[in-house]
């Protein structure tokens, strides 16, 4: 499964998979209990605040693209 590539590299790998599969745990859960719409309030400040992470992370891309923007 791994052959000489660590845990971390493959979580890197398959992170959408892993995240889809507790999203829908999650939501399953959260109807099962009645509380969706405040699953769904905490999964969208969960995907903005993973959204602002990627942004955060990868800002000589992010620069790189308002430099074309601007046109620079």
């Amino acid at each position: 499964m791994f052959s000489g590539q660590s845990v971390a590299d493959w979580l890197r790998e398959n992170i959408i998979i892993v995240e889809i599969i507790i999203l829908s745990i999650s939501l399953f859960w959260a109807a099962n209990s009645g509380k969706t719409r405040d699953f769904m309030l905490k999964l969208g400040l969960g995907l903005f605040a993973m959204a602002f992470l990627a942004i955060a992370l990868n800002y000589e891309a992010v620069g790189e693209w308002i430099r074309g923007i601007l046109g620079a």
